[in-house]
């Protein structure tokens, strides 16, 4: 039981895209900490937009939420390439299934 894990780990690390992923993750989680600091620093300045008065926190928390919206979408492309590795399944939108159907001619 733990071998089998062990080789499908292996082997999901053994396609580029496993390695893809993990250097993004990290990357990604790596970058998260300073864009707390700049959250931070805007929420403590107290600046607001000069033509709508909205807190400018409120923009600059844009790196934070895309660095936590990769991160979560990183996992959930390695959750499914694990799936497709452990299980053999079809990735979803690839695949036979996948081919597009062609319309149906129209008759003139």
């Amino acid at each position: 039981s733990h071998f089998s894990r062990l080789l499908v780990i292996l082997s999901f690390f053994k396609s580029s895209s496993g390695w893809n992923h993990t250097f993004e993750l990290i990357f990604f989680f790596y970058l998260m900490p300073f864009a707390v600091k700049y959250l931070m620093s805007a929420v403590e300045s107290g600046q607001v937009s000069p033509a709508c008065q909205i807190p400018m926190y409120y923009v600059q928390a844009a790196p934070l939420v895309s660095f936590l919206l990769v991160a979560i979408r990183i996992m959930q492309r390695w959750y499914i390439e694990l799936q497709v590795i452990r299980k053999g399944y079809e990735e979803p939108g690839k695949g036979k299934s996948a081919k597009r159907k062609e319309a149906p001619k129209c008759q003139q």
